[in-house]
């Protein structure tokens, strides 16, 4: 998930980009948005109803960078598109953490850290 996101970011960066970035970014979010189908059942999935996507700020991002393009890139429009990526990557972030047991390590290795 992190290397995706990283990748999405970055291609907000670039002034122009090729179609075959586009496609690569496209299909690296959807290797997310896949991986955690998965892992995560959709919630109020039933045999009937095939319930919400649990974690639907990186279809958000998927959308953004579908609606950017590629080609030559409008710096603002990039700029802005950076933002919303970033704040739904932090709100994916901070739920994302609750679905571990733990929000940091029980035993963590670190020379900053005696025990």
């Amino acid at each position: 998930m992190i290397f995706a996101l990283n990748e999405t970011i970055k291609y907000t960066y670039k002034e122009e980009t090729t179609s075959e970035e586009y496609e690569y970014t496209l299909i690296e979010l959807s290797k997310v948005i896949d991986e955690l189908r998965g892992v995560y059942k959709n919630i109020g999935e039933t045999k009937t109803s095939n319930g919400l996507y649990p974690f639907e700020p990186i279809k958000s991002i998927r959308k953004e960078i579908e609606e950017l393009g590629y080609g030559k890139m409008e710096y603002e429009k990039s700029k802005i598109v950076r933002k919303i990526i970033i704040g739904n990557w932090k709100l994916i972030r901070t739920k994302f953490l609750h679905e571990f047991d733990r929000y940091e390590p029980t035993k963590p290795v670190s020379k900053y850290i005696l025990k």
